[in-house]
């Protein structure tokens, strides 16, 4: 009893990128395969640091995914997760972390859920903007009140709360996480 209380209280500390969603992966195809990527590789490693993996799949699956996708693959998604990560585990000869069993990943992913409600409320109006409306990022360093800041960031999240896609993205996930207890 005692040791499955400490499985749950071991933290699995890893290397997360902090910013996961489509706009942030690099997929190489096979010509004839364009719906079958052969590669992905995750980009733009700046905010880079140490924490739970479930926070960025969390992250990634709520930033990138429709409701109706959720509902049909997560399940899917979080066993190919545990499963892929057992087969690398054992190729290179390491254990994996302590208590890293499905059951435990679906309940830390549970409980990583409100940082991608969060996440996906800030990133949203960036991902889905339309790009003749997207925000100037090398511009907004150079700027020079914080004034000027936020009517930029302003502008950009106006327009895109213009879209359908961005409003159904949004109340579908406000729906979701409210039926599943997390906000």
């Amino acid at each position: 009893m005692i040791n499955n209380v400490r499985c749950l209280l071991v933290a699995w500390e890893t290397a997360i990128h902090q910013d996961v969603h489509v706009n942030n992966l690099l997929f190489k195809y096979k010509d004839e395969e364009p719906k079958s990527p052969l590669e992905v590789k995750l980009i733009d490693l700046q905010g880079v640091t140490e924490g739970d993996p479930m926070v960025d799949l969390a992250k990634f699956i709520y930033n990138s995914t429709t409701s109706t996708f959720r509902r049909n693959h997560l399940t899917f998604l979080l066993t190919l997760y545990h499963d892929t990560f057992m087969e690398i585990c054992d190729g290179v000869r390491v254990e994996p972390p302590q208590g890293f069993n499905l059951h435990e990943i679906q309940r830390r992913f549970h409980r990583s859920k409100v940082f991608g409600f969060t996440t996906c409320m800030m990133g949203l109006p960036f991902i889905l903007n339309e790009p003749k409306d997207a925000t100037d990022l090398d511009g907004m360093c150079q700027m020079e009140s914080v004034q000027e800041l936020y009517a930029e960031l302003a502008k950009s999240s106006n327009n895109v709360r213009k879209s359908s896609i961005f409003n159904m993205r949004v109340l579908d996930l406000v729906q979701d996480l409210y039926a599943e207890g997390v906000i």
